[in-house]
Formats: structure tokens, sequence, C-alpha cells
């Protein structure tokens, strides 16, 4: 008690709540910010929350824990990587997608199953699998029983213990899985199969953001399977713009034509106080823009004006304090290998 943060954080953590604290009561708005610290020997990640209290010159500050929100925010960083990198067939992003899973999820296989009616129900047909002692191979069909009968409804199943499930002649049942992870695919607005990984022995429970991040998985290599299905893959100057924004020091983001979010860097993440996995494939204007209908309309209407294939337009981005400014926006046509416009790539111009 009646400390200064700069006597227990370190300096920049000090800083950061100095001048959140002061924000905060000038302008009468809670304000966030973020820091590490080592606690003892060990680096943790914390968020923090400064609220004032009404009528009085003083703030409540708010401290939480997000160590494992971060790993996890480092990991749908690595995935996004590897499922953007260039030239790979789309067998080599399947088995790059399993192996960041095995790893991910500690299990013993992954695989990739389609959904097919068949004579007696829906079954699944396994696609594709990576090395395994369960004796499953690609082409082999089972029934979808209740271990995997939500999938095909959109629904993300995790199963830690198999034991109490009441299937018969499933997929798990019949090469003995003790625990199963599992999401739709979606290819075309539909789910079409499912992106799944199974250990032997069964668990106590997933890991926290397990869910989610298998989630992002399965819709990520859906979209690549989209894309490899309809021939819309990024020209070379389009991964090159990509590659190119990591590294820019404005927020930037790429989207597709439906406004969903493909890309975003590092800066517009900090900016924002967003996560990468609260991004990826969402609506970009309504997670970050105000009014986004209406800037929707104002983005249309600015490139139906432009004379090629760039434009500006002005829209207000959320910033991490949860207010939101005037942004200019300095927008590129981004094409495919046949010279069609696929999406866009938005960089904040900072004028």
């Amino acid at each position: 008690m009646d400390k200064k943060p700069a006597e227990y954080w370190p300096e920049e953590a000090a800083g950061r709540a100095l001048f959140a604290i002061k924000e905060s009561l000038s302008i009468n708005v809670s304000s966030n910010f973020e820091f590490s610290w080592t606690v003892p020997d060990k680096l943790r990640h914390f968020e923090a929350s400064v609220t004032p209290i009404s009528g009085r010159d003083e703030a409540v500050l708010w401290v939480k824990d997000v160590s494992n929100s971060h790993a996890y925010d480092e990991q749908i960083h690595e995935l996004y990587h590897l499922t953007s990198e260039p030239g790979l067939s789309i067998t080599d992003q399947v088995n790059k997608v399993l192996a960041f899973g095995l790893k991910a999820f500690r299990a013993d296989m992954g695989l990739v199953l389609r959904f097919e009616q068949g004579k007696l129900g829906l079954e699944s047909h396994v696609v594709y699998v990576t090395k395994n002692d369960f004796h499953l191979e690609r082409h082999m069909e089972f029934p979808v029983e209740e271990c995997l009968v939500d999938v095909p409804d959109g629904n993300v199943v995790m199963f830690p213990d198999l034991g109490n499930a009441s299937c018969e002649h499933c997929l798990h049942k019949e090469k003995n899985f003790g625990s199963l992870a599992a999401a739709p695919l979606y290819v075309g607005g539909k789910v079409q199969g499912a992106l799944c990984f199974a250990s032997r022995a069964s668990r106590r429970s997933f890991d926290d953001g397990a869910e989610e991040l298998l989630g992002i998985m399965a819709r990520l290599l859906g979209l690549r399977i989209e894309l490899r299905q309809t021939g819309k893959q990024l020209g070379e100057a389009s991964r090159s713009l990509a590659r190119t924004l990591e590294y820019v020091e404005m927020p930037a983001a790429i989207i597709d034509l439906d406004y969903q979010t493909t890309f975003v860097n590092n800066a517009l993440l900090q900016t924002t106080g967003k996560r990468i996995g609260n991004m990826l494939g969402h609506d970009f204007f309504a997670t970050v823009i105000r009014n986004d209908d209406l800037s929707k309309r104002m983005f249309k209407s600015a490139e139906n004006s432009a004379a090629g294939n760039a434009f500006q337009v002005r829209m207000d981005l959320l910033h991490e304090n949860g207010l939101y400014q005037d942004t200019a926006w300095d927008v590129y046509a981004c094409k495919n290998s046949d010279g069609e416009i696929d999406g866009y790539a938005l960089i904040a111009s900072g004028n």
C-alpha cells in the first residue's frame, strides 16, 4: 500500500501505468495497457485496466495475468505464417497444419475428414492423415456417431476422455482413441469435413484456448482449400505486399471482397489492442472501424470514384483505450493470378 508503480514494477510498465492513470482521470474514461514482468524468474505478461472513481481524483487499477493468452497469440501468429507461406501445394499446407496441431495439442495423430452421405447415414472419409500407430490410412470410411455428430452442424467438439461416448462403430471406437478434438471445415460456406487430432490416452482436459485455436486452424485450412478449388491464388505481387506489410510501422491489414480479415500486422494489433485470433476470418469493419455499415458504404464509394487500383478513405479506427480516432487509409487492390481483384490492402497513413 502507498507505493508508486515504479517501486515494484519495471520502469517501462510503471511509466505506462502512470500515463494511463493520468489519461483516465483527465478524460474520465477507462484506459488499458499491457506490460511484461519477470516474476520471480519467469517472464509473465499482464493486462491492466484503469477505471476512474466517479467524483474523486482516484482510480482503480486492475491487473490480470494473461501469460497463457500471450502464448496462445504466439501460436496464432505461427499458424498464420505457415498457412500463408507462398508456393506451397495444398498437400504441403495440410501437412504443415497437421504438424502444427500435433505439437499444439500434444496429439498422437492428426487427420482431415470429408463428410459424405452414405446408405445408412452420414459417413466420414479419411482424406489426409499423419503417420500413426492406429493403422489408420487414407480412404478409410466410418459412420459418424456421437463423437463427431455435432461437427457437421458447425460445432467444435472436444473429448478429453472418450470412455463415456456411446459410439459403436465410429472412427474413434474402431481405432481406440482415448481423446479427440475436431473442428468443422467450411468450403464454399458449408461444412464439408473436419480437422481432427487424436491421442491414444485420455486426458483430464485440453489446455485453455484449445477449442478456439482448433476452430481458427480449421477456418484457415478451409480457406486455403477453397482458394485452391476455385483457383483464386494470390499473385506474386499480392504475396509480396503481405510480406511487406509485416514490417510497416503503421497499422495495416488485408481483407477479402466480403471484408473478412486475411492479414493484420503487429502495428494494427498493438494500436487496437486486439488479438490476431479475434481478427483473422472476422469482418474488419465490424471489429475495428466505427459505424461499420456506413464506413463500408464510404469505402465502396471511394473505390468507385478511384481512377486506378488505389484510393484513399477516412474511417475511424478503434484504439486500445476504447476510443475511436479519425484515420486516413491508403487502400490498394489485391489481384489474383488471373488479374482479378480479390481483396484490398489497407494502410493507415497517419494524415
